[in-house]
């Protein structure tokens, strides 16, 4: 059990989807105590090491329950305490902004791809936000459990907008299970379950990609735990009269690795987990090819990789063959008899007959046969060419920037293509890298500090032998920005203890970032030591730290590739004490980051 912080009875857990190692839990805290005992606690290495949030929402009682939803990239929580409507945080537990749209007395759920989508069910109506929990619309849906009715509902991992609801009453008329695929625009009642009271997902049966369904529900006129394998269209019942455990309404998942295991809350018998048990099954195999289409020119070759799959324990080796090949086009495998994967190569000569067939593989071992197949195109061989493309750019005053130039061969072009650009404005010269290509160029624009200011469409042209091609881009030069590049920093001191600190850098941005390195630099004054940090970005920050005799350092970097668009990001360092006062105003903080195509750097201290 987490024991600290403590905060009573705790109601309800959460994970970010795409991190997972971020927790946020919510209990029955008490903020009138002395110290206050906060309802929110936070994890970011998967419960190893907890903390509380600093601060309630607005109104909290001494009891806050309720259920709290994580963000898909942990970039923030929503919260719906017991009486009252929803908060949202996006400093784990410093601060909490009140929701607006969503009524009190409901549960709330993350989407588990946008992190910026969250739901709501209250008082019989169906709600979703788009931007991060801030705000709550009704979507409008009908025929789902009325007001007063119990329910639970769940977003579908690596589904967008996939949500499955159940709940219901005999004493409201409506009891039952529903799904929507638009984000609770609408639901479907599934017609085959009569009452469900409880959703979970668990590892896709093989062969299939979309998660297996467990609930405790009513399928059949029959009460019991249902496992469905395919979305619902079907339903088998898990356990048996024997095995009921007194209710079941509580909870249920299935496990994201092992097919078929199940989880279930009981009332006052723990959690109850049970694996599939069945005839042993029946050995076999099937095959796959890694492309539902092939597209060959006459003269040419291409491959496909035919895999194996066994199933009930089969080990046996699988010959393997194809028909339906048009005239002039040839079939080899390598291997042809393999327990794994074969590599298919199909030759067509230049005599090939043109056009679509579907090729058949056949997989044979023993008794046992399997097939799959996959669109064949033979084209007509078209006279050597090529085609230019270039991607649009935008330069700086007094800086560079690049364009990527782009040769597309076809039919069985392979020469070099010399390239010249035209349309350049005032002050901006061009250079490629390499100046003739078969396959890409580097266009690289100079703007002197005088460049005019503004859009031009600048063509680049290629050529080789007696061909010619163009290729438009338009070329952006804005003025040079000056200052700080529209980026504020903010020193934060959370909490400055004899046991505890906690001090921070709020970032606001207006524009883009491309790269960003800060760095906190806590003096040792004695009796501190690195307690944790984190960030409000998410996984696209990299985190470390490092301590010596007179400092504690904290490092936070912008991951290669990512962009921290416009908006405030808190970047944290957390120290824990031994009783000594530490005083902040010798701790600094740098930071260098690139906007605009230029890059600052900014220091200061707490």
């Amino acid at each position: 059990m987490y024991s600290v912080p403590f905060a009573g009875s705790y109601t309800s857990i959460d994970y970010a989807e795409l991190t997972p190692n971020f927790i946020a839990r919510v209990g029955n805290g008490n903020p009138t105590a002395s110290p206050p005992v906060r309802s929110s606690a936070f994890t970011f290495d998967a419960g190893n090491n907890w903390f509380q949030g600093n601060n309630d929402p607005a109104g909290l009682g001494t009891n806050g329950g309720g259920t709290i939803a994580a963000a898909a990239d942990a970039s923030r929580v929503v919260w719906n305490p017991s009486g009252l409507g929803a908060f949202v945080s996006t400093d784990n537990g410093n601060s909490w902004t009140a929701s607006a749209g969503l009524p009190s007395g409901g549960r709330v759920a993350s989407d588990r791809v946008n992190p910026k989508k969250f739901y709501g069910f209250a008082n019989g109506a169906f709600f979703v936000s788009v931007d991060g929990g801030l705000t709550f619309t009704a979507t409008g849906a009908t025929g789902l459990p009325r007001s007063g009715d119990s329910f639970r509902f769940r977003a579908v991992p690596g589904h967008e907008g996939d949500v499955w609801l159940a709940g219901g009453s005999d004493g409201s008329g409506v009891y039952g299970l529903w799904h929507s695929t638009n984000s609770g625009a609408s639901f479907v009642k599934l017609a085959n379950v009569q009452e469900a009271d409880t959703i979970g997902f668990g590892m896709p049966a093989a062969g299939r990609s979309y998660p297996a369904l467990f609930s405790s529900a009513q399928v059949g006129g029959v009460r019991g735990l249902f496992r469905s394998d395919d979305s619902g269209a079907t339903w088998v019942r898990i356990n048996d009269d024997q095995h009921q455990w007194g209710s079941t309404n509580a909870a249920i998942t299935g496990d994201p690795r092992i097919f078929g295991r199940v989880y279930v809350s009981t009332n006052g018998r723990g959690i109850i987990y049970g694996d599939v048990n069945g005839a042993p099954p029946v050995p076999g195999f099937s095959l796959s090819t890694s492309q539902a289409s092939l597209a060959l020119n006459q003269g040419a070759s291409g491959t496909s990789t035919i895999t194996v799959t066994p199933t009930g324990g089969f080990n046996g080796a699988v010959t393997l063959g194809a028909s339906g090949l048009p005239a002039g086009v040839t079939a080899a495998f390598s291997p042809v008899s393999t327990t794994g994967a074969s590599t298919l190569t199909l030759t067509a000569s230049s005599t090939a007959t043109t056009g679509a067939v579907t090729v058949t593989v056949t997989g044979s071992s023993g008794t046992l046969s399997a097939t799959t197949s996959f669109a064949l195109t033979i084209n007509t061989v078209s006279s050597p060419n090529f085609a230019l493309t270039a991607t649009n750019a935008a330069v700086v005053q007094g800086a560079t920037a690049s364009s990527t130039i782009g040769v597309t061969p076809s039919g069985g072009f392979a020469q070099s293509v010399a390239l010249t650009v035209s349309g350049l404005p005032a002050g901006v010269t061009a250079s490629f890298n390499p100046a003739s290509t078969t396959t890409s160029s580097a266009l690289t624009f100079t703007a002197s500090s005088t460049a005019t200011v503004g859009t031009a469409n600048v063509t680049v042209t290629g050529t080789s032998g007696t061909l010619t091609h163009t290729a438009a881009l338009v070329l952006t030069v804005n003025p040079a920005v000056i200052g700080n590049g529209g980026v504020t920093l903010t020193p934060v001191v959370n909490s400055n203890s004899l046991f505890f600190d906690d001090q921070g850098v709020r970032l606001s941005n207006s524009s883009a970032i491309t790269a960003l390195s800060l760095t906190i630099t806590v003096q040792n004054t004695g009796g501190i030591s690195f307690s944790g940090q984190y960030n409000t970005v998410g996984g696209s920050i990299a985190q470390s730290h490092g301590s010596t005799s007179t400092t504690i350092t904290y490092r936070f970097d912008l991951s290669p590739g990512q962009t921290l668009g416009p908006g405030s990001y808190l970047f944290d360092a957390q120290m824990g004490a031994t009783g000594t006062a530490h005083p902040t105003a010798g701790d600094t903080f740098t930071i260098t980051y690139t906007t605009g195509g230029q890059t600052f750097t900014q220091s200061g201290h707490f």
